[in-house]
């Protein structure tokens, strides 16, 4: 427990859409299609500070 009031993340996605064609013409002879495919990996990483942060005590331990 060296810095408590420091948090730090990471989080990884993976955005995987569906293919599509897509047809295009150039003119009344010339027609072509492209085939469009997206996909996405991101990586973000967070650090927080948590203002006012108090250390924990430990309740007192009472015996009889």
């Amino acid at each position: 427990m060296t810095l408590p009031a420091w948090s730090v993340r990471v989080e990884y996605d993976y955005y995987g859409f569906p293919d599509k064609s897509v047809g295009f013409s150039a003119g009344p002879n010339y027609f072509f299609t492209e085939e469009i495919r997206l996909n996405r990996q991101t990586v973000t990483v967070g650090v927080n500070y948590h203002f006012g942060y108090v250390t924990p005590v430990a309740a007192p331990y009472v015996t009889k």
